[in-house]
């Protein structure tokens, strides 16, 4: 039975780091592999200069609209794990965007997938915001039942 790695992506600067290692254990495993991203609150895209992601650059409606107009947030994930699949040369993977809580949807969509490892990066919050936020990699750490392999984020 062929191997499922499931990558989760956010925006960070990570991600391609993220991408890359997943498509080396997918590659290594000769696995299916989809890339999920997890759209969150929109206060979570709120710096209007982002620097480019694998070809993604960002969201230009921050600096004219005050609120996102529907829908243009699935949209524009969409497009960039696009991007990502197109950076990583690899076609074959398949794409996926959620909404809600980024930790129970990646564990949602890893046992609907049947997924046999989880690929994700650590953030870079430190102190009071990873308190107050949380931390994804640590919940999934914490309840997950499927293999994680976890990127560190050494970059500030």
């Amino acid at each position: 039975m062929k191997k499922k790695i499931l990558i989760a992506l956010d925006y960070s600067p990570l991600a391609g780091h993220v991408a890359a290692w997943g498509q080396e254990l997918s590659n290594a495993l000769q696995a299916e592999t989809t890339l999920l991203h997890v759209v969150v609150e929109s206060a979570n895209y709120s710096a209007s200069i982002y620097d480019p992601i694998m070809g993604f650059v960002g969201f230009p409606y921050l600096d004219h609209e005050p609120e996102r107009p529907p829908d243009t947030s699935t949209q524009e994930a969409l497009a960039y794990l696009e991007k990502t699949r197109q950076h990583l040369k690899n076609h074959t993977m398949k794409t996926l965007v959620a909404k809600g809580n980024v930790s129970e949807l990646i564990l949602d969509t890893a046992q609907e997938m049947q997924a046999d490892i989880i690929v994700i990066g650590t953030s870079s919050r430190r102190g009071l915001e990873e308190f107050l936020l949380g931390s994804t990699a640590h919940k999934l750490i914490q309840t997950a039942h499927t293999p994680l392999f976890i990127i560190p984020n050494h970059h500030e």
